[in-house]
């Protein structure tokens, strides 16, 4: 005898969450679109002061958050790859 099973509803995401991913995105698009045009993208630990890069116009992001992300999600943060290997690439 073949049981049907349940579909659970999924809760609806926290408002929290919503704000947090789309800001995340907004961080994201803005270092890609800063890359597109050739311009510098900061990679900084968490103890740097980030208001240096603000005030030159110098997106930023974070390696430890971007691994957290990466990880937890088993993907790049963008279709087009990772921001690293071009970056460490200029410097050889």
């Amino acid at each position: 005898m073949s049981e049907v099973k349940e579909q659970k509803q999924k809760k609806p995401m926290p408002k929290s969450m919503i704000m947090l991913k789309a800001q995340t995105a907004g961080i994201y698009d803005a270092a890609w679109e800063a890359k597109k045009k050739g311009e510098h993208v900061g990679w900084s630990t968490a103890i740097f002061p980030q208001e240096l890069c603000e005030t030159f116009g110098i997106p930023l992001l974070y390696p430890e958050n971007n691994a957290a992300s990466v990880s937890a999600r088993c993907a790049t943060p963008h279709p087009g790859g990772t921001m690293v290997p071009s970056s460490s690439a200029s410097l050889i």
